[in-house]
């Protein structure tokens, strides 16, 4: 039986593209679970739970799902469930985050990826002053967050098109002799739409879909920086976990229903998520 979080923190357009898919196209039945009411749910009634992007790329996860309930979520994928997470949803899974998946996580966009180095900074022991920073080094870091104040208009846009990456096609390499690449050549093109950012593992976890070396821009605007970032990065990982498999997805194989050459990963991920060893953690 196959359960699909839903509501508050889900994105609404993406969650409801899942929905159309299983309700219309593919005929699935599921059970939609409010994100909010979960910890109310018996999840050994099921044993594929998926987490769908959420609004904030795995920061609003966070404000919903409590430790109890990751804990209670853990148990349940090392007793057989497979856990499928898409964007948001799969970085919530990750090691900075719930820690069901072995696997790290970063963001493409500067603002974000700052944010995220500030919140995972270790605490500072209390009685442990910090270090005073060189003059030179504070005078730098002054004059650039000045200079970011003082952008113009057409600077701030120049700026923030080259951290985006608005929906652009791109043609990355996928072990198709692992279950979950069943039915496809050895390539696939996947959409990005400044999606975070997944490890490879190196776990004994399996690295399906990954983004090669370099040139694997089809169509769209990517920055060379940007490019960069993702070099040998995963899009689609699956780690077993005890008895059980975590997926994570960087982006979503079904964006708002017309996305439609990666929709079989999903299927794939339902049906063939726990077939083969996959990498054994305990």
């Amino acid at each position: 039986m196959v359960a699909v979080v839903m509501d508050t923190p889900v994105n609404a357009s993406l969650y409801g593209a899942l929905w159309f898919l299983f309700d219309h196209q593919g005929r699935l039945p599921f059970t939609a679970l409010r994100a909010e009411e979960l910890s109310r749910f018996n999840l050994d009634d099921y044993n594929v739970l998926i987490l769908p992007p959420d609004s904030g790329d795995g920061r609003d996860y966070d404000r919903i799902i409590s430790k109890n309930l990751r804990e209670r979520i853990g148990n349940w994928i090392r007793g057989g469930g497979v856990l499928i997470g898409i964007k948001g949803g799969a970085v919530f899974a990750t090691r900075q985050k719930a820690g069901w998946a072995s696997v790290g996580y970063r963001y493409v966009r500067k603002r974000d990826e700052e944010r995220r180095l500030v919140q995972e900074r270790p605490p500072e022991p209390q009685a442990k002053a910090l270090p005073p920073q060189p003059p030179k080094l504070e005078k730098e870091r002054a004059a650039e967050e000045l200079k970011r104040k003082m952008l113009r208009w057409e600077e701030k846009e120049e700026v923030e098109r080259r951290e985006e990456i608005p929906g652009t096609i791109m043609r990355l390499k996928i072990d198709n002799s692992h279950p979950l690449g069943f039915g496809y050549g050895q390539e696939v093109h996947v959409l990005n739409d400044t999606s975070p950012i997944l490890e490879l593992s190196d776990d004994g976890g399996d690295n399906v879909i990954y983004y090669p070396e370099k040139d694997f821009k089809t169509s769209g605007f990517l920055s060379a920086e940007n490019a960069g970032k993702l070099s040998h990065t995963a899009y689609l990982v699956r780690e077993g976990v005890g008895r059980g498999h975590v997926v994570l997805f960087a982006d979503t194989p079904v964006f708002r229903g017309f996305w439609d050459g990666t929709i079989r990963l999903l299927f794939n991920s339902i049906f063939f998520g726990q077939v083969g060893a996959g990498g054994r953690r305990y």
